[in-house]
């Protein structure tokens, strides 16, 4: 069944995994204070309105967001469709890796002062970013794959 919703829309898997990611660290990034207090949210999107309302109400926007999207990159037209997922990929990266920063920081994994913890910090960042690249890279392959099918 997955390989049926990847082979429809191949697009909306070159951003999953960092749309995921990046909704699963803001919840866990989040201060203690956040958990007695939901106006003490950390987050720099929309999703803020949500946060700070409940986190059950977060992740119940987000399964609507996933849902939304896939339904909209089926709809959208070629270069439409590719431009969005592209916007996606990146924004989500970027918000992802911002919280991977931060909380590498504030476990210890990444001192300003220690070339080997920026080192390693970097290091997770950069793999990261490999990952992303290729599932983005496979996904988007597949899309023109369809797409030259289809001719």
């Amino acid at each position: 069944m997955l390989i049926k919703i990847f082979n429809r829309n191949p697009l909306f898997f070159s951003f999953l995994l960092p749309m995921l990611a990046d909704g699963i660290l803001t919840l866990i990034g989040q201060d203690p204070s956040y958990w007695l207090n939901y106006n003490s949210a950390n987050e720099m999107g929309p999703a803020y309105f949500f946060m700070i309302v409940h986190p059950s109400l977060f992740i119940l926007g987000g399964i609507v967001w996933i849902i939304g999207l896939y339904w909209l990159l089926l709809r959208l037209k070629h270069p439409f469709d590719l431009m969005l997922a592209c916007i996606l990929m990146v924004g989500h990266t970027w918000g992802s890796s911002s919280w991977i920063t931060k909380m590498m920081r504030e476990y210890g994994f990444l001192v300003s002062a220690n070339r080997l913890t920026i080192l390693f910090s970097w290091t997770i960042e950069v793999f990261y970013f490999i990952v992303i690249g290729i599932l983005a890279g496979y996904s988007i392959s597949q899309y023109f794959q369809n797409i030259n099918s289809r001719k």
